[in-house]
């Protein structure tokens, strides 16, 4: 018996399947890939707004905690709440001086990590004694849950 030359339909068969066999593996492999680089960059971000209950979000980033001051009047303790569209900033102020401080309006810039101003909210600060803590409540409806940093000033 002559062997025929050519090839047969069984092989033609064999050759199709082992090259979907191997585009599927090679599909798996990319797309095993991307995840994990995927999951790599997310691990790497650092999580700055921590979902609380109901819609509440708090901003959590650590610059938020750095202390500032305003005619001498210590600002410490931000935090920055969102919830229902409204954002709400509390504040602990200490009057650190010998002598009565506050009783003025000031402005808190919010930025993002770029340093690009978000939003600038207005507030105001009581009079206190020597020594004296009180709060800073003050709100607004812009989305300042995603904010880096701030700066608080006394409006002229």
């Amino acid at each position: 018996m002559k062997k025929e030359e050519g090839i047969t339909t069984a092989q033609l068969i064999i050759a199709v399947v082992a090259i979907i066999c191997i585009i599927c593996v090679s599909i798996t492999i990319r797309k095993s890939n991307n995840k994990d680089n995927m999951e790599t960059e997310e691990s790497k971000k650092v999580e700055t707004v921590q979902q609380l209950e109901y819609e509440m979000k708090v901003n959590t980033f650590e610059e938020l905690e750095d202390v500032k001051t305003v005619e001498g009047l210590e600002i410490r303790n931000i935090q920055v709440t969102q919830e229902d569209g409204v954002s709400v900033i509390l504040a602990d102020i200490t009057n650190n001086t010998a002598e009565e401080k506050g009783g003025f309006m000031v402005d808190i810039t919010f930025t993002d990590i770029e340093g690009s101003v978000i939003q600038t909210v207005p507030g105001y600060i009581k009079n206190l004694q020597a020594g004296e803590t009180t709060q800073l409540n003050t709100s607004g409806t812009v989305e300042l849950v995603e904010t880096y940093n701030y700066t608080i000033t006394k409006q002229n």
